[in-house]
């Protein structure tokens, strides 16, 4: 019914005809830089686009990725031509520290980045209800109810999560059925890591479950915002996410029971922090 309003629109599957590189961290726009042939990079805003020519080789760019760095790079490239444009960056990077990695090494950059993946932050919760949309904060971003933009596929499902959201902004004790619980940061206060499963407790008070949890390491800067600088230093923290009851507060102190211990664990507004480029900084709470 709603492809019947869209006459004029033709969806292709190039799947098998394009290949996806996420070139991410604090050099790669001096990288890619150095080997545009055509075109520029594009705007320094998240999600804004643009076409470059490299080696003879058209490309899509995005200031896209998954990682929560400050310059992040996805590079849209024909698959018969990606393995030149890997090697010619690979080869160029490996003196300031350029390395391939695995999506292991990514899931926890994007947890640190509070960033959510499907099956966890996203989709069935363990009891199988649905995760709202708006449980997740970057939703805000996603979904637009302006006029131009019409009766769109669940809008007034997400209308009344937003409803519901504003409810909770206000402070007013209204119920709100449609967004019973939210995604938190938390940061474990006792030695230990959390998993995905393990329940949240205040008290005796069953709040919710773990979706994504690991340890993570971490650079540690010296001196004070802006004029802060990288080290040479390096820790690690035990950090997660979690679907709580929607009224918890930032900085409540919770329990969670991993292995059959209660750990003392932090609600935090978030891990770290991209606003002060090129670095993504570590928050401690």
């Amino acid at each position: 019914e709603e492809a019947r309003q869209f006459q004029d629109l033709e969806l292709l599957d190039l799947t098998e005809e394009m290949a996806m590189i996420a070139v991410q961290g604090p050099q790669t726009e001096d990288l890619i830089s150095s080997f545009l042939e055509q075109g520029s990079l594009p705007l320094r805003r998240h999600n804004s686009l643009s076409k470059i020519t490299m080696m003879g080789v058209d490309i899509l760019i995005s200031r896209t990725g998954y990682t929560g760095e400050p310059h992040c790079f996805e590079m849209f490239i024909p698959a018969g031509k990606v393995s030149g444009i890997w090697e010619m960056l690979h080869h160029a990077g490996i003196s300031s520290g350029f390395t391939a990695v695995g999506l292991g090494a990514r899931d926890t950059l994007r947890l640190e980045a509070r960033l959510p993946l499907y099956g966890h932050e996203l989709g069935i919760d363990p009891e199988g209800v649905e995760i709202p949309a708006y449980a997740f904060p970057l939703t805000a971003y996603a979904v637009s109810f302006a006029e131009s933009k019409g009766n769109f596929i669940g809008r007034e499902a997400l209308a009344r999560q937003y409803q519901d959201l504003e409810q909770l902004r206000s402070g007013n004790s209204t119920e709100i059925p449609s967004l019973p619980k939210k995604i938190f940061a938390l940061h474990l206060l006792d030695r230990g890591v959390m998993r995905q499963g393990d329940v949240v407790f205040k008290g005796e008070t069953r709040l919710g479950t773990v979706t994504s949890g690991t340890v993570v390491p971490y650079w540690k800067f010296s001196g004070l915002g802006e004029s802060s600088e990288i080290t040479d230093q390096q820790d690690r923290r035990s950090i997660g996410l979690a679907l709580l009851s929607a009224r918890t507060q930032i900085g409540t102190d919770l329990e969670i029971e991993v292995r059959g211990r209660r750990l003392k664990a932090r609600v935090v507004s978030g891990h770290g922090s991209s606003k002060i480029p090129p670095y993504f900084r570590a928050l401690i709470s």
